[in-house]
């Protein structure tokens, strides 16, 4: 049997704790005594099991949350991130941009305060590989298995910089790559907003690379020009160091090297970049790896690519061509609002189904996710009121309560015009069926120490409950110069759907969605942009206009963007849809009677170039033969209990911006006709 160290007693072979002295016990089962962390209780929810790792911010331990009996990794900053008022307003502002990230490709964070003299964030517990390590065991990747996972990188940085969050420290470590049971790679981001905390600790108000002690803020072979200057950033600065990335994953070597710090951040400055195939020659690499790289890591912002969508479009569509096939590696996952409930702006949930296939990271129900702290934080709400209100006063709180009940269910009245405050969904404006509501935005959110605007505002609506399953559709119109953005979120604070389709002074239109019988919430706020600051005040109004209520046969029902979620179709028959957005993928699953040759066409709104696409085995197969306004059709067999599914999307060039293009046929809808005809031998 193990013995505690610390007092000799005997243990048990399964025992956490010495019954003897309460020293903690390891996994391996021996008691830990040299780290003072190791068996506390951190804000009396989290107890610190295992030391994970450490490095320059900090260090890391697997953590459980005694409520859930859940699992959670919790990384506790250096000390002194903690002594200083500036530095305590500036973590608290960046936690708080950062927890409202909630992506498939970036690690989420939970939760996060001050405990014991030092700051700690609790974030999503992770078992794999970063991608630095990766390198050491498998040597430099080929172009095609680096570009399946840069994709997912940028669908990641994709939301934060649309949160306006820029990473700052974007490198192999921080990359993080678990292999699910099929093989395939997924990868995870790191560490959103610790550089700029890092940074922050100097005397410079931008962050400069070098600090005045002659301290490298940051890491020398992947630090953008502009950062190395000290200059203020924008999300072209996580470009040039995802192309430094994945220059080091593609030929085994840092873009610049030097023998030191200081002289590999002059190189960034100064010195050409050597093209990947001509640094590594062996490694056969494609001309388009060039090309993605050198613009990626052009010296002037100006020359990088505009956006992380641009560049994981430009990577899907050297992956397509090598192919022959138009596969896009990684969900496109809007910002959404899973902490809508805590009276955050709104971000994006994940789903148990982006992560239930990874291998090796114990049971998903071990693991503690969002939805799992969200409901914590509501319960534990729940139960401070009734604590502080109900028991002391009960029958005063019954009449309340009853009265309370009354008025939401037969009292309240919708309003034509906003009223402030309503971030929450308890503070959330009613709407009525197929009325204006006008609505301002307004003043910023406020975060953090000494009144600290953190988010732009964002405005709640709430669809009152209903019987049955609904459909609900919304008009936004927009104000001048303002790009807003309509999203649709469920009762748990997760997004359902979003519309983003048009440009500054335009409106938004949120397709047919399917509901349920309970509240949803619609909300209205402005696009954010990485290094702008948020408009507050705006002196126009905007008007929303919702409708809801059983769905109209004939038509497509959002969210049908993915193969899985397609729309039901019988042939022969017909049904129409929308194209609202550039990136709207409308998927129908086809079923027949008797088998025979299926034959789908699709007539397009006047001026769109419509696509079909085909789903074989996960990949999409695209169909374009004719231009904007012409009709595609495709033939295939098909059987009974067999569905065959198709979908209708747009064709969008990827260099182009669809915003400043201005979409056509946003409220045109297509018509998506299938037949069926027996089949026919060839000879």
């Amino acid at each position: 049997m193990p013995a505690c160290p610390h007092c000799s007693a005997l243990l048990d072979d399964n025992a956490r704790f010495c019954g003897h002295c309460g020293t903690y016990v390891t996994e391996a089962g021996t008691a830990e005594t040299g780290d003072p962390w190791l068996g506390k209780v951190v804000d009396r929810r989290y107890r610190v099991a295992a030391l994970i790792g450490s490095g320059g911010m900090g260090v890391v331990y697997r953590v459980e949350h005694l409520h859930l009996g859940k699992m959670a990794a919790m990384k506790v900053l250096s000390p002194d991130t903690a002594t200083k008022p500036e530095m305590l307003r500036r973590f608290r502002a960046e936690a708080q941009a950062v927890s409202k990230l909630n992506h498939p490709n970036i690690v989420q964070t939970f939760d996060f305060g001050q405990w014991d003299g030092a700051l700690y964030l609790v974030m999503e517990y992770v078992k794999g590989d970063d991608l630095s390590a990766l390198l050491k065991r498998d040597g430099p990747w080929s172009f095609t298995r680096a570009a399946r996972l840069f994709t997912q990188v940028c669908s990641g940085l994709t939301e934060a910089h649309e949160a306006g969050i820029v990473h700052r420290d974007l490198k192999p470590e921080n990359l993080m790559v678990v292999e699910r049971r099929d093989g395939s790679e997924h990868v995870k981001v790191l560490d959103f907003g610790l550089a700029k905390l890092r940074e922050r600790t100097g005397d410079d108000p931008h962050g400069a690379a070098v600090s005045s002690g002659g301290q490298v803020l940051g890491t020398p072979y992947y630090m953008a020009p502009e950062q190395v200057r000290g200059e203020p950033l924008d999300a072209r600065a996580d470009l040039y160091s995802l192309g430094a990335t994945l220059y080091r994953v593609l030929t085994g070597e840092p873009p610049f090297d030097a023998p030191s710090p200081i002289s590999v951040l002059a190189k960034h400055l100064t010195d050409d970049l050597i093209p990947p195939r001509t640094r590594a020659p062996e490694r056969s690499l494609p001309p388009e790896a060039d090309r993605i790289v050198l613009r990626a890591m052009a010296k002037s912002v100006s020359d990088r690519y505009a956006s992380a969508a641009e560049l994981q479009a430009d990577l899907e569509a050297v992956l397509a061509a090598s192919s022959g096939i138009s596969s896009p590696s990684s969900p496109r996952v809007g910002p959404t609002a899973a902490a809508v409930a805590s009276a955050e702006a709104p971000t994006v949930a994940i789903e148990d189904s982006d992560i239930a296939d990874i291998a090796d990271v114990g049971d998903i129900g071990d693991r503690l996710r969002r939805s799992d702290v969200d409901e914590f934080e509501w319960s534990m709400r729940r139960k401070r009121l009734l604590t502080r209100l109900v028991l002391p006063l009960t029958a005063l709180a019954v009449i309340v309560g009853v009265t309370a009940l009354a008025w939401r269910g037969g009292g309240e009245r919708a309003e034509a015009t906003e009223r402030e405050p309503n971030n929450t969904p308890g503070y959330a404006n009613l709407l009525a069926q197929g009325a204006p509501m006008r609505g301002t935005i307004g003043k910023l959110v406020q975060a953090g120490l000494a009144g600290q605007a953190a988010q732009g505002d964002v405005d709640l609506y709430r669809i009152p409950a209903g019987k049955g399953a609904r459909v609900v559709s919304a008009r936004l119109e927009g104000i001048p110069d303002v790009d807003l953005v309509l999203e649709l979120y469920d009762p748990q604070g997760q997004r359902i759907s979003k519309s983003d389709a048009s440009g500054r002074g335009w409106g938004e239109w949120l397709q047919p969605t399917s509901i349920g019988p309970a509240e949803f919430y619609l909300a209205v706020r402005e696009l954010w942009i990485a290094g702008q600051k948020p408009t507050e005040d705006a002196p126009d109004p905007y008007t929303l206009t919702a409708r809801w209520g059983p769905a109209q046969p004939g038509w497509e029902l959002e969210p049908n963007d993915s193969a899985l979620a397609a729309t039901p179709l019988h042939a022969p028959g017909r049904i129409r849809g929308y194209l609202a957005s550039a990136d709207d993928r409308d998927w129908f699953s086809v079923t027949v009677d008797e088998a025979g040759t299926l034959v789908g066409t699709v007539t397009a709104p006047a001026g769109v170039d419509v696509v079909l696409l085909r789903d074989v085995a996960g990949k999409e197969i695209v169909i374009n033969k004719h231009d904007a306004g012409g009709s595609e059709q495709l033939s295939i067999d098909a059987a009974p209990g067999k569905p065959v599914l198709i979908g209708v999307a747009r064709k969008i060039a990827s260099k182009v911006d669809p915003k400043a293009l201005g979409l056509q046929g946003l409220d045109d809808p297509y018509e998506l006709a299938v037949t069926t005809s027996p089949r026919t031998s060839s000879k």
